[in-house]
């Protein structure tokens, strides 16, 4: 695996330059996949900064656009992008409160049907 990445300016000239890149050849996923009987989700996503967009509110994201792309690799090997969501996983959706939909921890655990890790932390602090 490799990682570079930097950063300078603030505010609106603030810029981050980052990225990661994991390196594994086909035979050697296939083998691990087959092996682990799992599957391999990828998960993409691409943030545009639209300079003079935002309002310069806290929390404003207005200036920004962001795509996603979500890649499945098989045990096969196969590849696959689902082109929608299903009824199951938007329902598992409507769950999460609306500040964290757009993330894709707390959307991958909800769709799994596990819970949310920040609920429970908070209902198992200790009253006192």
């Amino acid at each position: 695996a490799e990682a570079w990445g930097a950063e300078g300016e603030r505010g609106e000239r603030a810029w981050s330059e980052t990225g990661y890149r994991l390196f594994v050849s086909h035979v050697e996923l296939s083998s691990l996949l087959r092996v682990s009987e799992r599957s391999l989700v990828v998960a993409l996503k691409l943030r545009k900064y639209h300079k003079g967009k935002t309002s310069g509110r806290g929390g404003d994201i207005g200036a920004f656009t962001d795509r996603s792309l979500v890649v499945v690799v098989n045990e096969h090997g196969q590849i696959w992008s689902p082109r929608r969501l299903s009824r199951h996983a938007k329902e598992a959706l409507k769950t999460l409160d609306t500040d964290r939909r757009r993330d894709f921890y707390p959307r991958f655990r909800a769709i799994a049907g596990l819970p949310d890790e920040r609920l429970s932390r908070r209902n198992d602090l200790p009253i006192g």
